[in-house]
């Protein structure tokens, strides 16, 4: 409970609604666990009468058809525990295979591509260029920048940066 509390960051963009939501349930599902439930399960366990609503008919078949699987069960787990490496090698195999075949269509990304608005351009000048030229190349860089963001929402599509190299002519 107290770690979600703890997360900031871009973390804590994604879950804050969620954090109280989940801290309270969490309390209240404790609450409940450790005071309502063991009060009840007391007076339920102190009731001295029987129903005899297992000898009522259909409940009675459902309870002699449930006996038949479950010995069905125990012979089937009977054999399977005979060939067990067979068994659980295969069922590895299995579990594996659906596993891998699943994971290839699964996004490879941990958090999902989020629009912040920032740009951040990395601009490499030829050495010994003035600062007066710094300034007017990245004013132009600038202008651009703000040139496209008014014309569309999209500035960057799939990139988050720019690595702009400037040639000598430029300088």
């Amino acid at each position: 409970m107290l770690p979600f509390l703890l997360i900031g960051g871009l973390l804590s963009l994604l879950f804050s609604e969620l954090v109280l939501t989940i801290s309270f349930a969490i309390g209240a599902s404790i609450v409940v666990a450790l005071t309502l439930i063991p009060m009840l399960t007391s007076r339920l366990l102190a009731i001295p009468w029987r129903s005899r609503v297992d000898r009522f008919f259909p409940i009675y078949w459902f309870n002699k058809g449930f006996l038949k699987v479950n010995e069905g069960y125990k012979s089937t787990l009977t054999f399977l525990m005979k060939i067990r490496w067979f068994f659980v090698v295969g069922i590895f195999l299995i579990v594996g295979s659906i596993s891998f075949n699943i994971a290839q269509g699964l996004p490879q990304e941990i958090l999902p591509s989020i629009n912040t608005g920032q740009v951040n351009v990395f601009v490499r000048f030829p050495p010994q260029t003035t600062l007066a030229t710094n300034r007017r190349v990245l004013g132009i860089i600038d202008e651009v920048i703000l040139e496209q963001r008014k014309q569309s929402t999209h500035l960057l599509r799939r990139e988050d940066f720019y690595l702009v190299q400037i040639p000598t002519k430029m300088c």
